[in-house]
């Protein structure tokens, strides 16, 4: 939420950093105004857990792909090659876990293109475990690019972000590119290599890391 804003805020061509005194993070050169491609993608299915995100995009019938279940072990989504997905309203994708869940394993590597009319990405981790995220796909949202919340029985959260990252600013003009909140009480890795964008009106900052008990 927008409480959990942190107080450290580092200068960075024109954005802003904004991070914990823990963690690790790194990150690649920041384009402020720049603008991601149309998406084009496609759907998601699967069952116990197990998810798999495929085809192109329709941009005039894509709605929100909401992945969730009530899975009591390891929940996963992968996608294949060039998976993309374009929505006009609502999140691009919308992945929760549930609280009996003992980990999230997402990897989005088939270099398509995700954009949401909201987040790009959304992915609530309401149960125990670690955190795996990486993708090289690009990913636009009209608020944040990729969001991704951790609760507190989790553990770590590791995040991996190869392709480009974006927000649109189009949400009451407030957005992130990347937007990473961890409540566990392990340790919180960012590593980017893709670069993060945001228009220059824009409310926000090109990375936001939260990281509340964890290392």
């Amino acid at each position: 939420s927008n409480g959990d804003k942190m107080t450290s805020d580092k200068n960075m061509r024109g954005g802003r950093l904004r991070k914990t005194t823990r963690g690790i993070i790194t990150f690649a050169p920041v384009l402020l105004g720049a603008a991601l491609p149309n998406a084009f993608a496609g759907t998601c299915t699967g069952t116990a857990g197990s998810y798999t995100c495929t085809g192109p995009a329709n941009m005039q019938t894509d709605t929100t792909q909401t992945i969730s279940g009530t899975h009591d072990g390891i929940f996963s989504v992968t996608d294949e090659e060039e998976f993309s997905h374009h929505t006009q309203q609502g999140p691009g994708l919308m992945i929760t876990t549930s609280a009996n869940s003992t980990g999230a394993n997402i990897h989005l590597d088939g270099g398509g293109t995700i954009t949401g009319n909201h987040h790009g990405i959304h992915l609530h981790h309401q149960g125990s475990g670690d955190v795996i995220f990486t993708t090289n796909t690009n990913v636009s949202g009209g608020a944040d690019g990729i969001r991704i919340r951790s609760e507190q029985e989790s553990a770590n959260m590791t995040v991996t972000i190869n392709g480009e990252s974006s927000s649109r600013g189009n949400i009451i003009r407030f957005g992130d590119a990347i937007n990473l909140g961890h409540r566990g009480t392990g340790a919180l890795t960012l590593t980017v290599t893709g670069y993060t964008s945001l228009p220059v009106r824009t409310i926000g900052s090109p990375i936001y890391v939260f990281n509340a008990y964890g290392t």
